[in-house]
Formats: structure tokens, C-alpha cells, sequence
């Protein structure tokens, strides 16, 4: 087992031979933030007998004193407060022997300048003890993260941020940032010895996938957009959002009310946060007074109709609404339009007919979702007027016809604009979109709803490489779908360019539905993050993936190596998925109903080997399928569970 995979996977612990303990060492190590998850694995990781560059002999510094989970790890364990410079010099100047320096710990205080004052010290503290006395000195490696490319989270909507694909050369954004400093003094101080050499890692992770790894959000069981919190998770949230109970009537949460007294509840003068959510809300009673409200989610309230008259008029700093999914709103709710700063508005799903032009005052409004509104009418040059619009989506409903080509004209014209989601139902103003290089770029969901002129649709790969959802349904005369692979990547071999990700890599999401003419999707190889596909109703369909393709390629290996969910139904001419044997990493579920010609899934036994939760199907489908090797079959029957042909097709995360 290899030390990459011993850190990886987390398996069990490689120990040190007696032999490989007295060898000479060929590089030490010094870990500073020993305690801490990076620096953990590193002190696990650095003294295996295999690790490029070792033997190593590995020093590890942390505040606290040595953890038991910690103990045995063999390393040097030294205690350690960096940000004392007494303590620092003390401790790491003895250190002379040391070679590489992995500095992975930080801290934070209370301001932006602050935390810049106190991780700066900390390092130029470890540096100034090590550089001068430690004569094999070689190289220091520095860990920072994300936001050095989108800053730090409470600017995140205030300063513009680099779009990915990200890479070393990009400037600094504007505003303070600690990584910044930590990068000066790393520069600063390796200047001082001659041939030392330096590096930095930027971890990047989003907010609900760390959250998720830490076990404080966890996928729902329904639909993959959607996470559930353990209630005691929960309630440890609004207490730190109440600023530890200090601040307790800061952030209220309100569920299953029928009426609720905005007015007479004293506690609410008080709040910034406020959330309604519940069927049963009916009634907004008297018109309250949050003067200090920054944030009002009034969500999925089904049976609400309307907002009392004045509701909005005393809520002056007001930046976040959401109203989404209050399905008999039917009028624009009035007083909204002078919320001057209010930045967010959510209105999907909710039935407003019509927004009112006094929108155009919402002059700092950044973001307006408006998904799954059917009717809605959008006066000419409201949109166009949002000077500092950065978001909009109109998805899965409101489709763009003809008549609407002149939106996508507002929307270019606005400077700001970086993400886009948009329904089309013709041909005419999805040309109008394809012929947009910036409109494409901002793309992030798009739909096309009954584009029963479609023939062929042609996908760029250079424009459309932010695209992370694509859905097509029932366009009727669509028999192809093709990518334009762009020269700007100067790369002659498709190959390469799927070896190397380097377009669609954000493409997670592909529902293709009651298209009857469309042959295959052998473009979806190309799509090396897709996570969920759904082929639905496709009746000429013979196989999902050309067996051309797959006759001519090598890599056909990292087809669908991150797909976790599958659904094939309603297409009697499919006979294939893939030619060959594909590894499926991550897949978790495939569900196949109504391919009675399917007699062959691309698997081998170590398919899926450490993903695979279900597969469903007919039985006699199931029954009549073909498999290389009885052991392949022995190995996959436990996860097969029968769907009955009148069954609904339903798999978590695929809704339309």
C-alpha cells in the first residue's frame, strides 16, 4: 500500500520496520499545526518507509499538549505556542538538522486586520527561529486555501471574485486577506537564504461539502439538492448565530404557525434573521417594525396569499428576501421596490404574474431568481437597469420564446452579470444565446422545453465550460448533439483534452427526456465531473455511448468516473450503455426500466466495487441479462431490487 493511499483512504496505519528505524535519514521534516487535520496526516504520512524523499525523521509543533489519537504517530512531538516569539525561538532553533518545513496551522480574531496581524506573526515567527540556524534548510511549504481566489466569506457578493478555472498567475483580489500576508512574509523571509525554495497549496472546498465531511450536514434522503441537520446540530447552529446565546432574539425561527402576529411579538424588533416556514402559515398580521432585519426567508407558507399593506415599509436594512416556493402569492408584494438595500430576491415558484417596473430602484439588487414562473411578465429595460445584477435565473418554467429574445439583449448588457440560468422553448432565441460568448460563459442551468424545431444541437466547448446542469425535454426533431471543440486549446486529440478535464468539468447534471429521434449521447464523454444522468423516452436510442468510440479510444476507462446516478426508461431499441468494462467509482444507484433490448451492463467485478447501494429494473430484464463471468453476476444480484414496468420512475435528485 502506497503512502498516497494510506493518506487518502485512511487505512490502517503503516508502522515502522526496526531495520528502516536505524537507516540514516534523508530529509527532516518539521509539521507546525501537528494537531490539526493537514498536519495529522502529514505526521502520519511523512515517516512511512515509502514516502518520496525519506526516511524521513519528522518533528511535529502544536499549542496544546500531545492528543492521545496523536500518540502514535512516530514522530517528535514539541509544544509549542508559535505566535509567542520567545517560546518559537527557544523551541525551533535547537532544530538545526531540519530540511523541509510544512507550515499548516493558523488562527483567527475578531477583524480581517487582526487576523492578518496575528498569522503573519505566527509565521515570520516559525521562520526568523528556523532559517538562521538550520543550515540544510531546502524548502518550506505554506497551506492557505479558497479564498485566496474569492476572498474571505463576508465579502463574498461585495468584491468580485475569480472565476475558475483557477491558476497561480491571478492578481489578488482587492480587500484584506490574511493568505496575502502569510505570501509577503513566506517571499520576504526565503530571500534571505540563498537557494531556498518555496511552495503554497490552496485547498478548495466548498462550504456544504466541509460541512458534510464534518458530519454537520448530511445528504436528504429526497432529492439531492436538499440536505437535512440533526436537531441537535441545528440548535447549536442558531446558538452560534445568536452570538452564543448573547444575542438570542437575533435569529428567529418560525414553523407550522397558522397566524402569525408580527406586531405583538416584542423579541422580533430585535431580529436580523428571520425565517417563516410552514404550510400552515395562512396570515401576516399588522405591519411590523425590523429595524434591524437584514435577512426574511417567508418559505413554502402554501396557503399564504398576501402580505399585509405597509408589511415591508419599516425594514430598512433589509438585504436578503426570499419568498420561494409560496406557491398563491399572485401579486408582486408592495412596498419590496423600496427596499434601496436589499441585494437578494427569490420569487421562484411562487405565482406573481407580473414584476413592476419600480424594480429599476433596487439599485443595489445582485441577485433575482425567478425559476418555475410560469406566467410571469418582465417589463422592457427592468432588467437592464440592475447595474449591479450578478445573477439571474428564469429556469424551469418561464421558457424563453421568441417573442423574450429581447431579455437576453438586457442581459448582456450588463457589466457585472456572472452566472445565468435560462429555459428555452425556440430555436430563435437559443441561437441568439449560442451566438453569445459572455451569455455562454454565465451559463450555469440551461434548459430547452419543446424546441420542436431543433434538429442538431451544438454545444461549445470553450463557451459553455461553466455549465453545470443541462436538460432537454421533448424536443421532438432533435437527432443529434455535438461539441465544437474550440482551437484555443491547441490540442488536436479529443483524448487529451477529456484526460486533462479541461472542458465541461463542471457539468454535473444531464436529464434528456422525450427526445424520440436522438441517437446517442457519445458527447457525455467529454463531461468528466457528471455526477446524475437521466435518458428518459429516447425510443430511437440504441446505445448511450457510440460503440465507434469506444472501438477507438484508450481512455474509455474515465467515462462516468464520477457518476453516482443512472436512470435509463422507456427506450425498447437500446441495446448498449458502453462496448466496453467501465470502473463506475461513484456510482451509488442505476435504475433501468422498459430497455428490453439492454442485455449487457458495461461491468466487470470490480465495477462500482466500493460505491454501489442499488439497481433496479425489471425482473425479467434482469433475469435475461448477459454477464462475462458467473462471479461478475454473483456480485451484483445482492444490490438488484425488482421495478415493475407500471412503477413510476422516481430516484433521489432526479426531479424535472
Amino acid at each position: 500500500m502506497s503512502w498516497w493511499w494510506v493518506g487518502a483512504i485512511g487505512a490502517a496505519k503503516k508502522k515502522f520496520d526496526e531495520d528502516d528505524a536505524q537507516c540514516g535519514y534523508q530529509s527532516m521534516g518539521l509539521v507546525i499545526g501537528a494537531t490539526g487535520i493537514a498536519g495529522n496526516s502529514l505526521s502520519e504520512i511523512l515517516p512511512l518507509s515509502d514516502t518520496p524523499g525519506g526516511p524521513w525523521k519528522v518533528y511535529g509543533v502544536a499549542r496544546r499538549p500531545r492528543q492521545s489519537w496523536n500518540a502514535d504517530h512516530p514522530i517528535e512531538y514539541i509544544q509549542c505556542d508559535v505566535s509567542d516569539p520567545e517560546d518559537a525561538l527557544a523551541k525551533l532553533s535547537p532544530l538545526t538538522d531540519v530540511t523541509h518545513v510544512f507550515y499548516v496551522t493558523w488562527t483567527i480574531r475578531r477583524t480581517k486586520i487582526e487576523n492578518c496581524e496575528a498569522n503573519g506573526a505566527m509565521l515570520r515567527n516559525v521562520l526568523r527561529a528556523l532559517i538562521p540556524n538550520a543550515p540544510n534548510i531546502r524548502h518550506i511549504c505554506l497551506q492557505t486555501g479558497g479564498k485566496h481566489y474569492f476572498g474571505p466569506f463576508e465579502a463574498v457578493g461585495k468584491i468580485k471574485s475569480h472565476d475558475p478555472p483557477f491558476h497561480e498567475d491571478l492578481p489578488r483580489l482587492d480587500g484584506t486577506n490574511f493568505y496575502y500576508t502569510l505570501e509577503d512574509i513566506l517571499f520576504d523571509e526565503c530571500e534571505k537564504k540563498e537557494g531556498l525554495t518555496w511552495s503554497m497549496l490552496f485547498f478548495l472546498l466548498t462550504a456544504e461539502d466541509a460541512l458534510k465531511n464534518a458530519c454537520l450536514l448530511e445528504a436528504s434522503d429526497g432529492f439531492k439538492e436538499c440536505i437535512k441537520m440533526h436537531d441537535v446540530i441545528r440548535d447549536m447552529a442558531l446558538w452560534i448565530a445568536q452570538e452564543s446565546g448573547n444575542g438570542v432574539n437575533k435569529t428567529l425561527v418560525c414553523e407550522f404557525l397558522r397566524f402569525v402576529d408580527t406586531g405583538r411579538v416584542t423579541s422580533w424588533k430585535e431580529a436580523e434573521t428571520i425565517s417563516l416556514w410552514g404550510r400552515n402559515i395562512e396570515k401576516l398580521l399588522e405591519t411590523p417594525q425590523y429595524s434591524n432585519i437584514q435577512t426574511l426567508f417567508v418559505r413554502e407558507c402554501t396557503e399564504l396569499k398576501t402580505f399585509p399593506s405597509g408589511f415591508f415599509q419599516f425594514m430598512p436594512l433589509i438585504r436578503v428576501l426570499n419568498l420561494s416556493a409560496t406557491h398563491r402569492l399572485t401579486e408582486f408584494p408592495a412596498g419590496i421596490e423600496r427596499l434601496i438595500n436589499l441585494e437578494y430576491l427569490n420569487l421562484s415558484m411562487t405565482c406573481i404574474k407580473q414584476l413592476p417596473t419600480e424594480i429599476m430602484n433596487l439599485a443595489k439588487l445582485r441577485c433575482l431568481l425567478l425559476d418555475s414562473m410560469h406566467s410571469l411578465i418582465i417589463p422592457p429595460n427592468l432588467i437592464s437597469s440592475l447595474s449591479w445584477f450578478q445573477l439571474f435565473s428564469m429556469y424551469d418554467g418561464n421558457a424563453l420564446s421568441t417573442y423574450r429574445q429581447a431579455l437576453l439583449g438586457e442581459l448582456e448588457s450588463i457589466e457585472l452579470l456572472d452566472e445565468l440560468s435560462l429555459s428555452f422553448r425556440s430555436v430563435e432565441a437559443l441561437n441568439r444565446l449560442l451566438s453569445s460568448y459572455k451569455l455562454q460563459r454565465c451559463m450555469r442551468r440551461l434548459g430547452l422545453n419543446d424546441c420542436r424545431k431543433l434538429f442538431c444541437l451544438e454545444l461549445s466547448s470553450l463557451s459553455l465550460s461553466y455549465l453545470e446542469t443541462l436538460c432537454l425535454f421533448n424536443c421532438l426533431q432533435l437527432e443529434d448533439v455535438r461539441v465544437n471543440i474550440e482551437r484555443a486549446y491547441d490540442i488536436p486529440n479529443p483524448e487529451l483534452i477529456l484526460r486533462n478535464k479541461q472542458y465541461f468539468g463542471k457539468l454535473r447534471d444531464v436529464k434528456i427526456w422525450s427526445c424520440p429521434k436522438l441517437q446517442n449521447l457519445t458527447w457525455l464523454v467529454h463531461a468528466a465531473g457528471l455526477e446524475s444522468l437521466s435518458i428518459q423516452s429516447c425510443e430511437s436510442m440504441k446505445e448511450v455511448i457510440s460503440h465507434d468510440y469506444g472501438a477507438s479510444t484508450s481512455e474509455h476507462v474515465r467515462v462516468f468516473t464520477r457518476l453516482t446516478t443512472i436512470v435509463l426508461g422507456g427506450m425498447p431499441l437500446l441495446e448498449s450503455i458502453y462496448q466496453g468494462t467501465l470502473l463506475f467509482p461513484a456510482l451509488e444507484v442505476m435504475c433501468v426500466i422498459n430497455c428490453p433490448k439492454l442485455g449487457r451492463l458495461p461491468f466487470d467485478a470490480n465495477s462500482a466495487a466500493k460505491s454501489l447501494k442499488k439497481i433496479e429494473g425489471d425482473i425479467n430484464w434482469w433475469n435475461d441479462l448477459q454477464w462475462e463471468h458467473e462471479i461478475i453476476a454473483l456480485t451484483f444480484v445482492k444490490y438488484f431490487s425488482p421495478q415493475y414496468l407500471a412503477d413510476s420512475i422516481h430516484v433521489s435528485g432526479m426531479g424535472v
